[in-house]
């Protein structure tokens, strides 16, 4: 996204920069796929325990203990119908044995995550750490190298630390190059005075760019009498010599 012939980057800064450098340098896919593997494993660590939990609930579930359980709590607040009133005595019962029955199903099927989409919270998660690590452990010298991306994933669903998968740029129309800090970007013998970066913070928090015009929200009528904030700030920059202001900057 671009105003005026510069980028707009993530978070709706304005961002100006020198010419010929680039504030950012793409990172190489082997440093970064080997440091997300640490989101990977926490992702399949919390799959583990979840599951490890429902094991442990599906057991106590199947346990006589747990029948027991339910026919003692039946026999606490329900005996006294089994000699008042037997219908409905037969009925609690009955009640609680299919209780009892679903209960124990569900145990299983909780305890048993299949592949589809209510098994999603486990085999997303251990399927994700199992390629990540499938792929590190193939990795070429010439590979790593290559710049590298991070292509969100469709389905999150177990996925709490690192929702995306970690490739090599143009492997994947959508995936986004990951970058970092390119210290070599300033020039140290410059003084600290003269100007190397330029942004515009919140640049677009009031603003959608649309075809590369500033879109403000609608008036409301108490900010007509004289348009305040946003109001006041898309006239501005829309008045603003964007070039001159580029021009603030050391070459």
């Amino acid at each position: 996204m671009k105003y005026a012939g510069f980028p707009v980057v993530d978070g709706g800064e304005l961002m100006i920069v020198r010419g010929g450098r680039d504030p950012w340098v793409a990172v190489p896919y082997g440093r970064v796929l080997k440091a997300a593997m640490v989101e990977f494993e926490k992702d399949r660590e919390t799959a583990e325990r979840r599951l490890a939990d429902l094991k442990k609930k599906e057991a106590e579930t199947l346990s006589p203990e747990y029948e027991q359980a339910m026919r003692d709590h039946l026999e606490k607040y329900s005996g006294q119908f089994r000699t008042t009133n037997p219908n409905k005595w037969k009925g609690r019962v009955e009640g609680m044995e299919r209780e009892l029955v679903y209960n124990r199903e569900k145990a299983k099927k909780d305890a048993n995550p299949q592949r589809d989409k209510d098994g999603a919270w486990y085999w997303n998660p251990i399927d994700a750490h199992a390629d990540a690590a499938k792929r590190l452990a193939s990795l070429t010298p010439e590979e790593a190298a290559k710049p590298a991306c991070f292509l969100e994933t469709a389905d999150k669903e177990g996925r709490y630390a690192i929702r995306g998968k970690i490739l090599t740029v143009g492997s994947e129309p959508k995936c986004r190059e990951i970058v970092m800090d390119n210290f070599g970007y300033f020039d140290e013998k410059l003084p600290r005075t003269a100007p190397q970066i330029l942004l515009v913070w919140s640049f677009a928090r009031c603003f959608k760019i649309v075809d590369g015009k500033l879109i403000g929200p609608p008036l409301s009528p108490n900010q007509l009498f004289p348009p305040q904030g946003c109001h006041r700030h898309l006239p501005i920059f829309e008045a603003l010599d964007w070039q001159k202001v580029a021009a603030l900057l050391v070459p």
